[in-house]
């Protein structure tokens, strides 16, 4: 079977749509457990219905204040952790 490499781009478009997928997951259980539609989700988050919808859609390309990724992780129950540098 034939190996195929990804490039340095690919790899990090794969890692962002998994990070997307992860945090729309979140942010899906969290408007179901708290019984919140969109309308209410995008004013507790300060975003247009239309970017919410898109984002639990999980698609690409939403672009969102640093504030609001900082809030989303938390709401979606996403613990950041930080990667150790590589000793050189």
């Amino acid at each position: 079977m034939r190996k195929i490499t990804l490039t340095e781009a690919q790899r990090r478009a794969v890692r962002f749509e998994k990070k997307s997928e992860m945090l729309a997951d979140g942010l899906i259980k969290y408007k179901r457990d708290n019984g919140l539609n969109n309308e209410s989700l995008s004013d507790a988050l300060g975003l247009s219905r239309p970017t919410v919808s898109k984002l639990l859609r999980k698609e690409q390309g939403v672009s969102l204040p640093v504030e609001t990724m900082w809030l989303m992780l938390e709401l979606a129950d996403i613990k950041m952790t930080q990667k150790k540098p590589e000793e050189v």
